[in-house]
């Protein structure tokens, strides 16, 4: 699909073979292109469009690059969902033209268009590449504040005054693990945005206008204290993560303390039932009547005795 800006048209035109374009375009937009909409991209901008396999690549010294006239910059999206993967974008741009190739369908993107319909200032390819990054910080932020509204209510529901079971605490476990796996998503976009903005800030083209040129470095600051956030966030998951964990290991503890408190208790009467329980032929305590049931009556007392003490000293509270 193309999708075609233009200063001409107020909106966004979706461009079919054979049609005439209009004056003025200076953004074309491809979101997974057949080979007719590539040809006709390269033959109206005289660009050579890289393959998806060459903006897929891993490796980062070829991402971004400039031939004095057109820049190449490349960067991964990011996509909605726990097991989505993300997805390549290219950006080629010059003195009169914005060309964005992606395979999937883009938040940038749309806020992007939206944007440069909403605003006022005359549109021009460099304006509307500004208009993608300013989206794409803004899209990042929100995810940001989506995911930090997660953990502030996360944290409410560990940090309660009743004791939650382990059952309770595994579940709270697994959605901190959610909550990173969103942030472990957006990472890999964030530093391919951050590695794309700081190569036109150290080495911006001459036809770059300096207004554009100060936007970069806007974004750049803004950028900075998106990193800032995300760390803060990464730092406060690790804090819910270690507290969960110290819950479970006090809950273990008190299951502990419990289990010596019975043991403890239960060895007085062992000792004497294992005593009267010898088959000796003479012991004189067990000749009068009362012998058994003065027996049956130390048994308990003897146990009775170290669970007062242990309730005495607070060990027998509710915990």
């Amino acid at each position: 699909m193309l999708t075609i800006h233009a200063v001409a048209t107020a909106e966004p035109i979706r461009w079919h073979p054979g049609m005439t374009l209009p004056d003025g375009v200076f953004w074309l937009d491809l979101c997974r292109p057949d080979d007719a909409e590539l040809r006709g991209v390269e033959a109206l901008t005289g660009l050579t469009l890289p393959t998806r396999e060459e903006i897929s690549r891993i490796g980062l010294s070829r991402r971004n690059r400039g031939d004095g006239q057109t820049l190449h910059l490349q960067m991964p999206l990011p996509r909605e969902g726990e097991l989505a993967v993300a997805s390549p974008l290219g950006i080629a741009l010059n003195e009169r033209y914005l060309v964005t190739l992606h395979y999937a369908p883009s938040a940038f993107i749309d806020a992007a268009a939206l944007a440069l319909q909403e605003d006022g200032e005359p549109s021009s390819a460099t304006v509307a590449f500004a208009r993608l990054l300013e989206a794409t910080i803004d899209t990042f932020a929100d995810s940001l504040q989506e995911i930090a509204a997660d953990v502030a209510q996360l944290s409410d529901q560990i940090f309660v005054s009743q004791r939650l079971r382990t059952p309770e605490l595994h579940g709270l476990m697994l959605d901190v693990g959610r909550l990173e796996g969103r942030l472990a998503r957006l990472r890999p976009s964030q530093l391919g945005f951050a590695r794309m903005v700081g190569f036109i800030e150290h080495c911006p083209p001459a036809w770059m206008a300096d207004a554009a040129c100060r936007r970069l470095r806007v974004i750049g600051n803004d950028l900075k204290s998106i990193d800032e956030f995300d760390e803060q966030l990464t730092e406060k998951l690790q804090f819910l993560l270690d507290a969960i964990l110290g819950f479970i290991n006090t809950t273990q503890n008190m299951v502990m303390k419990l289990l010596t408190v019975a043991s403890v208790a239960t060895i007085p009467p062992i000792l004497f039932a294992g005593i009267w329980g010898m088959n000796f032929s003479h012991m004189p305590e067990l000749a009068p009547v009362w012998a058994y049931p003065a027996a049956l009556a130390t048994i308990g007392l003897s146990a009775l005795l170290p669970l007062l003490w242990f309730w005495r000293r607070g060990w027998l509270a509710r915990d």
